[in-house]
């Protein structure tokens, strides 16, 4: 952390070797994050170059107070994927009101699978379904910083999370089923 900050200070300063180290450092997580977000690889590359042009010519609106460079960066790769999205119109989402609860977990269920089939499950949910989960789960926005984002209210949010986990939960079921039947012939 502290050798990042100090990439950081001369990255301010306008160093081309410091803005290299920073990219090395940090690109692996930042392609991860666009991943998450967007399932062609021609917009995940677009969001990845639109963040770092960012990162490098935005450096004033870091605010260390505020936060960690990184999660800084994250938010910034976040919001390109958003206006990606937004862009596409694939980021159709309802402001209405469901009675979907939420599902509980079953631990069993999710142990028997890898982070990557997890990972591939949620990589197939519909981008308005996706673009939730990743924010609540994985960045850990709450329903009313996404509804701001998005331009929809915190009750559309949980709802459409509600959505994604049910979802989610019963790919995975079937996935294990399909697993469990595999192994026993």
């Amino acid at each position: 952390m502290l050798r990042l900050q100090h990439i950081w200070q001369k990255v301010l300063k306008g160093d081309a070797n410091a803005q290299r180290k920073l990219y090395q450092m940090t690109s692996a997580e930042i392609m991860n994050i666009c991943r998450r977000y967007l399932s062609k690889q021609e917009f995940c590359q677009d969001a990845f170059q639109e963040t770092y042009i960012k990162v490098f010519t935005k450096s004033a609106h870091y605010n260390s107070k505020k936060g960690t460079l990184s999660a800084w960066m994250a938010k910034v790769a976040v919001n390109e994927c958003l206006q990606i999205l937004r862009k596409q119109k694939k980021l159709v989402l309802l402001d209405v009101i469901s009675d979907v609860h939420s599902p509980t977990t079953d631990e069993d269920v999710i142990s028997d699978l890898s982070a990557e089939e997890i990972y591939a499950e949620v990589a197939r949910l519909a981008d308005g379904y996706r673009t939730i989960f990743n924010l609540y789960v994985v960045e850990g926005y709450n329903h009313n910083e996404i509804g701001e984002m998005l331009g929809i209210s915190p009750v559309s949010s949980r709802s459409q999370l509600s959505r994604a986990k049910l979802i989610l939960k019963e790919a995975i079921r079937k996935k294990t089923k399909t697993v469990s039947y595999e192994a026993a012939q």
